[in-house]
């Protein structure tokens, strides 16, 4: 489930940080690890849902401007951000429950 979940996010940041930030796309790849991880070990706290969807882009869009703000290469726009965690929530709500295991 992480790697599905990291390929999602990975596109999400693609489209967003990547593209309309100009940011690195080897640095957006490994940022969006963490997001990936932390998605995937907290998903039996957070359930499942559109709340639970739209917490996990917006913790995903918290860490990316946390690492706009600690990394030199790294920079975040506000409408980056929204972007991301709009990307992000739809592919949890919609995408990845494609692939969970019933």
């Amino acid at each position: 489930m992480f790697l599905i979940k990291y390929t999602a996010t990975t596109i999400a940041a693609f489209l967003t940080l990547a593209l309309f930030d100009d940011n690195p796309r080897w640095l957006v790849a490994l940022f969006c690890l963490l997001p990936a991880l932390i998605s995937t070990k907290w998903k039996e706290s957070w359930g499942a849902g559109a709340p639970a969807a739209l917490i996990k882009g917006g913790s995903a869009a918290f860490l990316a401007f946390v690492a706009g703000v600690i990394l030199p290469n790294f920079r975040t726009t506000f409408g980056t951000l929204v972007g991301f965690t709009i990307l992000v929530a739809a592919a949890e709500y919609f995408l990845l429950p494609l692939f969970e295991k019933r």
